[in-house]
């Protein structure tokens, strides 16, 4: 049995890609200070190529077990790690419940980073975007968004299920993070080492943008490997902010500056801060779009070698159908 458990919850567009990219390149440090983190070996690959994962755990039911079926050492009297945005959605509806199935005394802790709403749901309908979601626009994600009242159920629901919880702002902390971590942790300074890409997960261009939204409308869920192979293949590639018009920016900073006051008051500290809309007012729709290059060349790339593996599937098949 493991003498504790620790949940890094996100939640998302907090670094996370990073901070699980840090984790891998540090395991044999980790593990030197008795913490695990059981992965499997193809999640392990992505995170070190730089790709998006899920961490170690997965968004389905019996994602605990089949976690800590992937260590490769006794858990016994170790310090369990578990690094997940899924967490931040699922602790308090099944995910909790199967860790105290297996350990029902082993006390838990976990790590909340909140990010300034307004970057935050630019970053979010991004992230949309880029996971092939048909139909989203920045207007919608304004008007939908309420991420700072959902830290504040998690943070009430861990007070509530007896989880040592803390909470820290990822937007005054994005250049010490991995102290941040290493600190919950309660590991010495420099014993989480940065990943071999310093850009995990970047953001799209304003052209990446509409082209990954037009291919969503056509090919929903199924299109977001354009995405995947731009930010990877070119991640320091400066991204652009979506626009809306100032009505509805100034709507959704009137509606968070109520949220964020709730929770700052609650956090005790202020975590939240209204951040700028400016940098997101304004009109594209007349705006030219443009690719560079090297982006042509990724875009040409990716669709080639998704048509490649489609026909080479389709063969297979029709070898099959003919046995």
């Amino acid at each position: 049995m493991p003498k504790e458990i620790l949940l890094h919850a996100g939640h998302g567009k907090t670094g996370t890609s990073y901070i699980q990219g840090a984790i891998i390149e540090s395991l044999d440090r980790l593990n030197a200070r008795g913490i695990e983190y059981p992965i499997a070996e193809r999640t392990k690959k992505r995170a070190l190529e730089g790709l998006v994962t899920h961490g170690n755990i997965r968004p389905v039911t019996g994602a605990f077990t089949e976690c800590i079926g992937f260590s490769t050492a006794d858990l016994a009297g170790s310090r369990l790690l578990i690094s997940s945005e899924s967490i931040f959605k699922t602790l308090h509806t099944e995910l909790l419940d199967e860790i105290r199935a297996q350990y029902p005394k082993t006390p838990i802790s976990a790590l909340l980073l909140v990010r300034d709403p307004v970057g935050n749901v630019a970053s979010s309908y991004q992230q949309a975007v880029k996971k092939g979601f048909k139909g989203v626009s920045f207007k919608k994600y304004l008007r939908a968004f309420n991420q700072p009242k959902k830290a504040v159920a998690f943070y009430l629901a861990c007070k509530a299920s007896g989880i040592d919880i803390r909470v820290e702002s990822f937007s005054r902390n994005k250049s010490n993070l991995l102290e941040i971590v290493g600190d919950w942790l309660g590991v010495p300074e420099g014993t989480l080492v940065s990943p071999k890409m310093n850009v995990i997960n970047r953001s799209l261009t304003r052209s990446e943008m509409y082209f990954q939204s037009a291919l969503n409308d056509l090919l929903p869920y199924k299109a977001a490997f354009l995405s995947e192979a731009l930010c990877s293949k070119l991640p320091d590639i400066r991204h652009d902010n979506p626009k809306e018009s100032r009505d509805t920016l100034e709507t959704f900073a009137a509606r968070m500056r109520a949220d964020i006051e709730v929770a700052n008051e609650l956090f005790g500290k202020e975590l939240y801060c209204l951040d700028s809309i400016e940098p997101y007012v304004g009109d594209e729709e007349h705006e030219p779009l443009a690719f560079s290059q090297e982006q042509l060349d990724v875009i040409a790339s990716a669709i080639a070698e998704k048509f490649l593996a489609l026909e080479a599937g389709t063969r297979s098949k029709q070898v099959a159908a003919q046995v």
